[in-house]
C-alpha cells in the first residue's frame, strides 16, 4: 500500500515540476516579446513625431515586422536580459559604446558584432587576439576565431572568455499582437 503512495507523490512531483518549467518559459518569451514591442512602438512613435503630416521622399515607415535578437548574460547575476532590433549591428566587447559591455580586461574593446543577412543572424569575432566559442546544444562547440563570421541559431551560447550570453532570434509581428 505504501509503494502506490510513493507513486503517486512522485508522479504529482514530475508533473508540477514540468508544468513549473513551461511556465518559466512562456514567461521568458513573454518578456522578450515585450520588449520587442516597446522597441518598435517606439521606433514607430518617433516617425510619426518626425513628420506627422506628409510623408517625405525616401523616408519609410518603420517595419511592423522585424527580426529580433534577446540576449541574456548568463554571467552576471541577476541575470540581464536585453532586446535588439537586429535590423542594426549589436557590438559586443569592453568599451562602455558597445550594446553589450563585458567587463574583462581579456576581451577586447570591440570583441564583435551581431548583425542579420538575408534573414539570417551571424556573429563576427572583430579582435585579432581572443577568439570566441558557440555553443550550440549540449555537446557541439564552434571556435570562432578572429576575423571569423558565423551564423546564430536560435539557443546558441555565445563563450567570450568567462562571459557566457544565449541567444535568442524571433521575428516580431505587431500586427499580430
Amino acid at each position: 500500500m505504501l509503494i502506490p503512495i510513493c507513486c503517486v507523490a512522485v508522479t504529482i512531483l514530475i508533473c508540477f515540476t514540468s508544468t513549473l518549467l513551461l511556465f518559466q518559459a512562456k514567461s521568458q518569451t513573454r518578456k522578450y516579446y515585450n520588449a520587442a514591442e516597446k522597441i518598435v512602438r517606439e521606433d514607430l512613435l518617433a516617425y510619426s513625431l518626425k513628420n506627422p503630416y506628409t510623408m517625405p521622399r525616401g523616408l519609410k515607415a518603420p517595419a511592423s515586422v522585424r527580426l529580433m535578437l534577446g540576449m541574456e548574460i548568463l554571467t552576471v547575476k541577476p541575470r540581464q536580459q536585453r532586446v535588439f532590433d537586429i535590423s542594426q549591428p549589436v557590438n559586443l566587447g569592453r568599451s562602455d559604446q558597445n550594446h553589450i559591455v563585458l567587463h574583462d580586461m581579456h576581451i577586447s574593446s570591440r570583441q564583435g558584432r551581431i548583425f542579420a543577412r538575408q534573414g539570417r543572424v551571424w556573429l563576427e569575432n572583430l579582435s585579432t587576439q581572443c577568439g570566441m566559442l558557440v555553443r550550440r546544444g549540449r555537446f557541439q562547440k564552434i571556435p570562432v576565431v578572429p576575423r571569423q563570421t558565423i551564423q546564430l541559431l536560435d539557443g546558441d551560447r555565445i563563450c567570450v572568455n568567462q562571459h557566457k550570453l544565449r541567444v535568442k532570434i524571433f521575428v516580431f509581428n505587431l500586427n499580430q499582437r
